[in-house]
């Protein structure tokens, strides 16, 4: 996954960032969709590995890649058509470098905190 940012350097958060992530599950475990890195919830997520940018502003490995909102997480699992696919409200935390897609539907961050799963019925239940 690649995130094309308005800007070439990272930002730095002033305050927590909320942004959604979403994962597979396969028993009690959780993957990540594009690397099928596997994920412990229960703690912070950091980004492993140099940062990659492809060109000056297209972000790519080194980066943990999340949705601005709830909806646009949804938006994005509508094409994977699978029933192991969650979604989890997180935190990029106070003080994390990231950067903010160009449209505003999308993060890459050094790190982020998981706060809870969303629950299924709120998955698929577009309004």
């Amino acid at each position: 996954m690649c995130l094309i940012s308005k800007l070439r350097f990272p930002r730095k958060a002033l305050r927590d960032i909320e942004c959604f992530k979403v994962l597979y599950k396969n028993g009690d475990e959780y993957f990540t969709p594009y690397m099928d890195t596997v994920v412990n919830v229960n703690e912070p997520l950091k980004a492993k590995g140099w940062s990659i940018s492809i060109i000056p502003y297209e972000k790519a490995r080194g980066y943990i890649h999340t949705y601005s909102s709830l909806n646009v997480a949804r938006a994005s699992i509508m094409v994977l058509d699978d029933p192991s696919v969650v979604i989890f409200k997180c935190i990029i935390p106070k003080g994390t470098k990231y950067h903010i897609s160009a449209y505003y539907t999308e993060y890459c961050s050094k790190q982020i905190k998981f706060i809870s799963q969303i629950p299924s019925y709120e998955i698929h239940n577009i309004h």
